[in-house]
């Protein structure tokens, strides 16, 4: 039977730890309700890579493409703030025409 056992469970990428009973040299190994991560900060080299790099023509190309759909993007929500400003006087005209008339009556 283990010196120490543990009451473990998964908790996002953390393994949490409860220590139920014991311990080794008088000193507990793991203290209650810490969380300790499983899966370790490794270091990135770039053979581990996927994707390979992009050139210094597709990362121009893709900031580009990005320009213009902001720019679309934009002149849409021009377009529909024009239309809500110009029906938001419409109805303003007509509200203060019906309260024009209703005072004359």
């Amino acid at each position: 039977m283990p010196d120490i056992e543990y009451d473990t469970h998964r908790v996002g990428g953390l393994a949490a730890g409860k220590i139920l009973q014991g311990s080794q040299n008088g000193n507990f190994t793991r203290v209650t309700g810490n969380f300790e991560r499983t899966n370790a900060l490794k270091c990135m080299t770039y053979e581990n890579r996927t994707t390979p790099p992009r050139s210094r023509e597709e990362r121009a190309a893709l900031m580009e493409k990005r320009r213009e759909d902001a720019e679309k993007a934009l002149n849409e929500r021009r377009k529909a703030d024009d239309a809500f400003r110009a029906n938001f006087e419409r109805l303003r005209a007509e509200r203060l025409a019906r309260e024009a008339a209703a005072s004359n009556s």
